[in-house]
């Protein structure tokens, strides 16, 4: 079970620190932002990362889209280098690695839609934005 989320403090009626959250990160307000939620460690977490900045790479080749990853972690340095890559490409900044967040709910505000698993579906879903749950593709055996 995961742990409860707060719908009032995890809404687009909270008052966030949006401007603070912007300034040193300047995702684009005019794109379709996807945002990633997640710990960056080694593993599934980290292929799914590298699959949404992969995604959104091509997808930033022909539409005004990008990627806002926020987590920390092992494998942080990973993300950031790929994201470099895939910026270096594209015509405009399609991925925005913002690390470890104390405080993610202005990723979430700003999000058109979410790419999550676990507590990160519901807290997405308390801010009213559409998710998409973004597995390993395996199946358990339990």
């Amino acid at each position: 079970m995961e742990p409860p989320v707060d719908a009032r403090m995890n809404s687009p009626h909270a008052s966030l620190p949006l401007r603070a959250f912007c300034r040193p990160w300047n995702p684009d307000p005019d794109a379709f932002t996807v945002v990633v939620v997640s710990g960056m460690a080694h593993g599934a977490r980290l292929e799914r990362a590298m699959t949404a900045i992969k995604t959104v790479g091509r997808l930033s080749r022909k539409h005004r889209v990008q990627l806002v990853v926020v987590g920390g972690g092992e494998a942080l340095d990973t993300v950031r280098k790929r994201a470099q890559q895939v910026n270096a490409e594209a015509t405009s900044t399609a991925i925005v690695v913002t690390g470890e967040m104390i405080d993610p709910r202005p990723a979430y505000e700003v999000s058109d839609v979410t790419l999550s698993m676990g507590s990160s579906v519901v807290r997405a879903m308390a801010f009213g934005t559409p998710v998409i749950v973004q597995g390993t593709g395996r199946s358990s055996s339990h």
